[in-house]
C-alpha cells in the first residue's frame, strides 16, 4: 500500500503506486471469491484522478460494494513471501525516513478527526509469491477493529519483538522501517470478525 509524505508526490510513491495497481488487478479478483456481502472494486477502474487521490490522502487501493448498497474503502497490503502465510496483519509505524506512515495515518483519521473523513473502512492483508502467482493467506477485516486491537498494547514501543504477544513492533532491517505485527488469531480473542483468504495457486 503505498504512502507519500503530506503535500505533494514524491518517486517512492510513484513507484509504489504502479506497483500496486499490478498487483492489485490478480489478488483483488480472488479475495471477492470469498466476500459473500459485497465485492471490491480496484480503484484502477475509476479514473486515474480521483484514484490518486484515494490512495494519495485516505489509503485505499479499493473500494468494497457491499450487497445492500454500501461502499467502503478497502487498504490492501499484499506481502511478498517465500512459501507461508505468517497469520498476521501489519502496518508500517514508522520509517527511518520519517515519512508518513499508514498507522499514523488511520490513527489520525478514526481517532482524531472521529472518522469523519474518508478512509479504508477495511483493511486487506495477503501473503503471495506474485512471481508464481500463488497466494498462500491473509486477512480481510475492519480496519477500526484492527486498530482498536492495536492501542490496547499502547505505547507499542513497550512491546518491541515480544514474538510470543498477539501485537508487537518489529523491524526490516533492510530499510529500518519499524511495523505493528497484529497475529490474526488476536481478532477471534476479542470477539472481532475477520475474514480468512485461503491459499490459493492461481496456476491451477
Amino acid at each position: 500500500m503505498a504512502d507519500i509524505m503530506d503535500g505533494g508526490y514524491n518517486g517512492e510513491y510513484i513507484n509504489d503506486i504502479e506497483h500496486a495497481i499490478n498487483l492489485g488487478n490478480w489478488v483483488i479478483p480472488i479475495i471477492n471469491q470469498h466476500l459473500v456481502h459485497g465485492k471490491i472494486l480496484h480503484t484502477e477502474n475509476i479514473k486515474e484522478f480521483l484514484a490518486e487521490l484515494l490512495d494519495k490522502y485516505c489509503g485505499i487501493d479499493g473500494m468494497y460494494i457491499h450487497t445492500n448498497n454500501d461502499i467502503g474503502g478497502v487498504a490492501l497490503r499484499i506481502q511478498e513471501c517465500e512459501h507461508k502465510d505468517w497469520g498476521t496483519i501489519t502496518q508500517r509505524y514508522s520509517r527511518a525516513t520519517g515519512t508518513i506512515t499508514e498507522y499514523e495515518k488511520r490513527c489520525r483519521q478514526l481517532y482524531e478527526n472521529n472518522e469523519k473523513c474518508i478512509y479504508p473502512h477495511y483493511t486487506a492483508h495477503i501473503y503471495a509469491n506474485t512471481k508464481k502467482k500463488i497466494i498462500y493467506g491473509g486477512g480481510f477485516c475492519f480496519t477500526r477493529d484492527l486498530y482498536d486491537i492495536i492501542r490496547n498494547y499502547e505505547p507499542l514501543e513497550d512491546h518491541y519483538q515480544i514474538r510470543n504477544q498477539l501485537v508487537y513492533l518489529d523491524i526490516n532491517r533492510s530499510d529500518n522501517n519499524m511495523f505493528v505485527v497484529v497475529k490474526r488469531i488476536a481478532f477471534n480473542l476479542n470477539q472481532r470478525p475477520i475474514l480468512e483468504i485461503p491459499y490459493i495457486d492461481m496456476n491451477k
